[in-house]
């Protein structure tokens, strides 16, 4: 299986499998949303051709797209090749189909409002009730909008707040700017 594994930025530490056609960028439309203002809506593409090769294509963005700190339009990409979209290093690696159907569960809910659903995925009780254990059961209890009321203050949240964001990324809640 073909991944692109993030080293750093917004969601470091996921990885997400590469499609016949993947799209990287802000845009909720994208299958990889990246919260950058550095990249742009629809920021690259990744494409799986039929030969098997992988090919990444800038998607004419403002800031440019990296294959190991070279500007690129168009480029095959190799094992261990590093790709720079804003401030995101995704790795374009090969894994075992065994390793990537592991049960384990990382959730990182990074890619648009809290209120909003990005991922849905059934679990069992089990796992149900350690994630609730350790996040606990809070969420914005109304669709109509975000939570409001003290935000969660994870590093996202800090971020929301030194950027002037309306609201946490992490919990939906109003985020106060840092004057307050």
């Amino acid at each position: 299986m073909k991944v692109l594994y993030v080293k750093s930025g917004p969601l470091e530490g996921n990885a997400y499998g590469i499609g016949p056609r993947t799209l990287i960028g802000r845009s909720p439309e994208c299958d990889i949303q990246v919260i950058d203002r550095e990249a742009s809506r629809k920021h690259a593409a990744v494409l799986e051709l039929d030969d098997g090769s992988v090919l990444v294509r800038d998607l004419a963005s403002q800031n440019g797209t990296y294959l190991s700190d070279e500007p690129i339009k168009e480029a095959l990409l190799s094992p261990g090749d590093q790709l720079a979209i804003g401030a995101s290093i995704f790795e374009f690696r090969e894994v075992d189909d065994q390793l990537a159907a592991s049960e384990d569960i990382d959730i990182k809910l990074l890619t648009g409002s809290a209120r909003e659903v990005t991922v849905a995925a059934r679990i069992s009780p089990e796992a149900q009730a350690k994630l609730e254990a350790m996040f606990g059961k809070n969420r914005p209890s109304s669709p109509a909008g975000p939570a409001s009321g003290p935000c969660c203050g994870s590093p996202l949240a800090e971020r929301a707040r030194a950027e002037g964001w309306p609201h946490c990324p992490s919990c939906g809640a109003k985020v106060s700017s840092p004057d307050t």
